[in-house]
């Protein structure tokens, strides 16, 4: 069996902290170091300000000391062992320190094998024994839990440690702190970080391989999870990698398929693996038949067989909890066949790289004849920046692009989702691990197997942690100087609170802000509840502060009294809470006992508040609310959160097309339901229904569907709000700063985007930079919203040739709106090459569909 490669990559970090230019000019002379200089090396990272980057910075160090000792040439082997006691010196000598060197969980095995090969080779002296061990003495190996990447390379350093040390004192800990994250994966059968593939299961099933679960890696439990990665890809061989990454990251499924096939070879497996191989990257293109069976020579005479795959609701961890998790459209499996993808889910992907997963309804993955028309471009937490139905203020930018949302001198009444909680409040198995080895806020152990800490509750996906015991809620108010971005870092932990607004000043004032807030209240099934009026000061309420801390540390003092008071707001005439928020965090503790459930009873928890001191348009409502002393990784925002639970999802296939919808309750309010229904032909044509049905709560907000193209999109019949549609080339410009560039026939396609709207709507397009390089053009429909009445959007997208003109062919796709009985999209279609076309499709608004071909 050929070795499972160690799959480094984490995040976009990974390759930016592995390349900044010390590290990468010491790489070249490295193995030629003296040990000494391999010491004052090591010591240089010391200078490193940013924590995660100078938590990895010894890796590339570790992964050359490591080739040169497993390369079997004794004098490579005595210059890695030279390089690995320098760079053990520099660890000895910073054990005292406040942030000392260490070794991080991607290099662990390859630290702790390096040094038992030399052990087996007779290469480990006195010296060399000793450092290791007083190494060994100071770190932590019971570390992280759960079906990821990380805990995996924790668990495979803490293996590679006992057979490096058989003999020691907690090797069997070790070994049972392994096996515990292998379980974390196999009892559920899955992930709950379905965007991060190649980071994934690569490592677990390594792991899987080295504690000798080899039946269990081929069986029918884990197949099932290997069958819902191969079908995420397209006839041509595309995937969408929506982890940290760009799309058109094939690696990170040819990573993951390679892996599977070395454990459980399986004809269609070997299909995906070819497929996604062949289909290159955004640097190469597409590759030639030949370069696969190169790279995989051992395939060669093994079948490769194309799975079935029509319209399907897709479902994490498909043999047990069946969470649903994407609506899939494939009309056929013939090369170049269109498809499409949704995200779906209605929970939070909480445990590290998911944020608060406010994507429900993104379309993920659009293709045709082989091209990506839209993609999900990694890991936006909103709403705004995703491919769905948006809800917000009246007077807020629509979408958002950076400047304006936020007004003082009005009464805003937002709220969040509540659920996120149930994925971090502790249960009778997963309970509050006081003795965490980590500065993480917060930590949960496993009394099954009580060997590291969890960041979440698992029990959550499977629904068994719904009811919260509600001891105290926290509400931190944040305030930063227009100084700019590096003012967050001090403010919040590792800037996790504002991670996708890198480099935005989203909440900027050089002058203290006084805020009006007044009834905290859930809402859900149940109504709206008021659980604290904020009308009085009572003993249950605390005031402190959080000044800015460039250490991370973020020590707590009082607030001052003259910092808030109970006064009467003018405009209402009720008594209510006046906070004055300085730079840093202002924090309002609230203690109670209320027990919710927050799925069946009350999903949502927000606040009335109003901004007094003038700010000009802030982008975000720096508001976030925590329970039980519990942050839950900053997810619970009043940002107007999208949240909302799935009551229902389908998809069938009728000859060549795919349909499929899905529903969702008290999203965006907790009165409020939203219906995206969508229609696949098999020409590639995309027909999106969206219904939303607000509640008073919604009522005067503004809504409406975002779609999301590369380059700057013409309007169609007016050049104002009435302009019903747009027509945008698919080629990213300049390329090298986009995710894409012209390898997959963009340069040759443009997407045409139509909409049928309620009166009164405004059509329009926003630009919107974001992060990872993907600034993109936002096309939208909006409209006001009147409480109990339907709203319906109709939005036709059609890819066409750069050839063919736009506005002829919005004449040839007329829209007709039959009210109740739904809609009739009528499309004369004529383009070189293909066959003319003339359809005639209905969608009803009760899952009703047909195209007929004339």
């Amino acid at each position: 069996m050929k070795n499972i490669v160690l799959t480094t990559g984490c995040s976009l970090l990974t390759a930016f902290f592995l390349c900044t230019p010390p590290l990468c000019a010491q790489e070249k002379v490295l193995d030629r170091m003296t040990r000494n200089e391999a010491r004052q090396e090591i010591l240089r990272h010391t200078e490193i300000k940013d924590h995660v980057t100078f938590y990895h910075s010894n890796d590339k160090d570790i992964y050359v000391v490591y080739d040169l000792i497993s390369s079997g040439n004794k004098d490579k082997m005595l210059q890695g062992k030279t390089i690995l006691l320098g760079i053990l010196d520099a660890f000895e000598s910073t054990r005292n320190q406040s942030r000392p060197l260490e070794v991080s969980f991607f290099a662990r095995e390859k630290f702790f094998d390096s040094i038992r090969i030399l052990k087996e080779n007779k290469l480990m002296d006195t010296e060399l024994r000793q450092l290791s061990e007083s190494l060994v003495s100071q770190m932590s190996f019971c570390e992280e839990r759960g079906p990821n990447n990380r805990a995996a390379n924790y668990a495979m350093g803490a293996l590679a440690a006992a057979r490096l040390f058989p003999k020691h004192k907690d090797a069997k800990l070790w070994k049972a702190y392994a096996e515990a994250v292998w379980n974390d994966w196999y009892e559920p059968g899955d992930s709950y970080e379905p965007a991060y593939v190649a980071h994934n299961i690569p490592r677990l099933i390594a792991l899987g391989v080295k504690l000798g679960k080899q039946k269990e890696l081929k069986g029918d439990k884990l197949k099932q999870v290997y069958y819902k990665f191969r079908n995420h890809v397209s006839s041509s061989g595309l995937v969408c990698s929506t982890g940290d990454g760009e799309p058109y990251d094939q690696e990170s499924y040819v990573k993951a398929f390679d892996a599977i096939m070395e454990v459980c070879p399986d004809p269609t497996i070997l299909w995906a693996l070819k497929k996604t191989y062949l289909a290159g990257n955004m640097k190469t293109g597409r590759l030639p038949e030949e370069a696969f069976e190169k790279a995989y020579p051992q395939y060669a005479g093994m079948e490769a067989k194309a799975p079935e795959l029509q319209a399907s609701v897709q479902c994490l961890f498909p043999a047990t909890y069946q969470s649903k998790d994407r609506l899939i459209l494939a009309p056929s499996r013939k090369e170049g066949a269109p498809f499409a993808q949704f995200w779906i889910q209605d929970d939070c992907n909480v445990l590290y790289h998911g944020g608060i997963s406010d994507t429900r309804g993104d379309l993920i993955h659009y293709e045709v004849d082989g091209t990506m028309i839209i993609a999900d471009r990694g890991r936006y937490e909103w709403p705004a920046w995703n491919n769905t139905l948006l809800v917000s203020e009246p007077d807020a930018q629509y979408p958002f692009r950076q400047t304006t949302g936020v007004y003082s001198g009005r009464w805003y009444h937002s709220s969040a989702n509540m659920r996120v909680t149930r994925g971090y409040m502790p249960s009778k198995r997963y309970t509050i691990n006081s003795q965490k080895s980590t500065d993480v806020h917060y930590a949960l152990t496993d009394q099954k197997a009580p060997y590291g800490y969890m960041w979440g509750n698992p029990e959550a996906v499977a629904g068994n942690n719904d009811l919260i015991n509600l001891h105290e809620i926290r509400l931190e108010f944040a305030l930063l100087p227009t100084e700019g971005e590096e003012s967050v870092g001090k403010v919040f932990p590792g800037r996790t609170w504002f991670g996708g607004y890198e480099k935005r000043n989203v909440c900027p004032s050089d002058v203290p802000v006084d805020i009006y807030i007044s009834d905290l209240f859930i809402a859900g099934d149940k109504g709206e509840k008021i659980l604290v009026p904020l009308d009085k000061l009572t003993d249950k309420l605390s005031f402190s502060f959080v000044a800015p801390d460039k250490t991370q540390q973020f020590p707590e003092t009082e607030l001052a009294k003259e910092d808030y008071a109970i006064v009467t707001d003018a405009e209402t005439g009720k008594q209510v809470l006046r906070i004055r928020t300085k730079y840093g965090r202002t924090v309002l503790r609230i203690k109670m006992n209320e027990q919710v459930n927050v799925n069946e009873d009350y999903s949502r928890i927000g606040l009335s508040y109003k901004y007094v001191t003038p700010i000009k348009g802030w982008t975000r409502v720096p508001i976030l609310i925590a329970f039980n002393d519990n942050d839950m990784k900053h997810n619970l925002r009043l940002d107007r959160q999208q949240g909302g639970i799935l009551t229902d999802a389908k998809a069938e296939n009728k000859a060549g097309d795919s349909y499929g919808s899905i529903s969702y309750k008290e999203i965006w309010t907790h009165d409020s339901s939203w219906k995206r229904s969508t229609l696949l032909t098999e020409e590639g044509f995309l027909i999106v229904l969206d219904e939303f049905l607000p509640g008073k709560a919604a009522d005067k907000l503004v809504a409406g569907p975002v779609w999301h193209v590369p380059s700057a999109p013409r309007c169609g019949n007016s050049d104002g709000a009435t302009a019903d549609w747009f027509d945008a080339s698919l080629l990213h410009y300049p390329a090298q700063a986009r995710a894409f560039t012209d390898k997959y026939g963009e340069g040759d396609k443009c997407l045409f985007i139509a909409f049928d709207t309620p009166a009164g709507s405004e059509n329009g397009i926003q630009y919107q930079p974001k992060h990872w390089k993907n600034d993109d053009y936002a096309v939208y429909s909006k409209c006001p919203l009147e409480a109990g009445k339907a709203t319906r959007w109709l939005s036709v997208l059609a890819p066409h040739s750069k050839d063919t003109d736009a506005i002829k062919l919005s004449r040839n796709i007329k829209i007709r709106n039959l009210g109740d009985k739904g809609y009739q999209v009528n499309i004369q279609w004529k383009e070189q090459g293909k066959s003319p076309v003339k359809l005639e499709i209905k969608m009803g608004n009760r899952d009703e569909w047909e195209v007929i071909r004339n």
